[in-house]
């Protein structure tokens, strides 16, 4: 009864990780708004404020063709980035910006427009607890003037037939008049327990 319990503590994704990960279909081609954009763009990027939630961050690599735009929500902090080549989608992607994690469907295009490769990042069967739902639950260990800065998706062989998948999310904690101290707090992907509580010496990459 008591397993039971704690495991109904938690959503396991459901609503709470959802985001929308549609792609328009105006974004199969990359279009410019004016001449002045596209001239920034292949002289190295520009950035473009679209409103007080989001920016549109753009950069081209002249070498193969690719142009990568990324959208930046900041009110979920999920940036959409596509990846485009003769002005054509081949890609995209998301991410969470707290630590960069790739979250969601990761797709390739082949050269009419259909998906020739999908990846799904989530892993609910191996992360039934998900990255939002992990942070929440180090939020409620950690102290008012302690922050969340960084977030993994690892995991740890327990033996030859028995992996352990955890989330390593990592904590700023600030200390008056010294250096802040950084911990991670180790959470089991699958129940939520926490596993461990470590000081970090150096910050993650």
């Amino acid at each position: 009864m008591l397993g039971c319990t704690t495991r109904k503590q938690f959503l396991k994704h459901n609503r709470f990780c959802a985001f929308n990960d549609e792609i328009m279909f105006k974004e199969r081609k990359l279009y410019f708004d004016n001449e002045e954009d596209s001239i920034l763009l292949h002289k190295g990027g520009f950035i473009r404020k679209e409103n007080d939630q989001a920016e549109m961050y753009s950069y081209g690599n002249l070498n193969n063709g690719t142009i990568v735009t990324n959208k930046v929500d900041k009110k979920t902090n999920i940036r959409k980035a596509l990846v485009y080549k003769n002005q054509k989608l081949i890609g995209s992607f998301f991410l969470y910006t707290i630590g960069d994690l790739i979250i969601g469907k990761e797709i390739e295009y082949n050269t009419e427009g259909g998906i020739s490769k999908m990846t799904d990042h989530s892993q609910n069967d191996k992360y039934p607890i998900c990255f939002k739902e992990a942070i929440r639950l180090v939020e409620r260990k950690i102290g008012k003037t302690s922050f969340v800065f960084n977030i993994k998706r690892e995991k740890s062989k327990k033996s030859l037939n028995d992996t352990l998948y955890h989330w390593d999310v990592f904590v700023e904690e600030p200390i008056k008049n010294k250096e802040p101290k950084t911990w991670l707090y180790r959470i089991n992907a699958e129940n939520g327990m926490l596993i461990d509580k470590l000081k970090v010496v150096s910050n993650p990459s």
